[in-house]
């Protein structure tokens, strides 16, 4: 499941809760900065037992860049 992220271009969420950490996380980002978004990812993994990643698909050339979320 894919959800907009205010800073990371899209969130991808994968696992049996996905649909209610998306929803959950949608409400969560309103407003967020970066590093509360990135706690929020970590607030829903463990809360709902999903994975979450961001895609940065609003980033031109973003296979070239390395790093990590948490």
């Amino acid at each position: 499941m894919t959800i907009p992220s205010p800073h990371f271009g899209e969130i991808e969420i994968t696992g049996e809760n996905a649909p209610a950490a998306a929803d959950w996380l949608s409400k969560e980002l309103i407003g967020t900065t970066k590093a509360q978004e990135m706690l929020a990812h970590r607030d829903a993994m463990l809360q709902f037992g999903v994975q979450v990643a961001a895609t940065n698909s609003h980033i031109k050339d973003k296979e070239k860049i390395l790093h990590s979320l948490l």
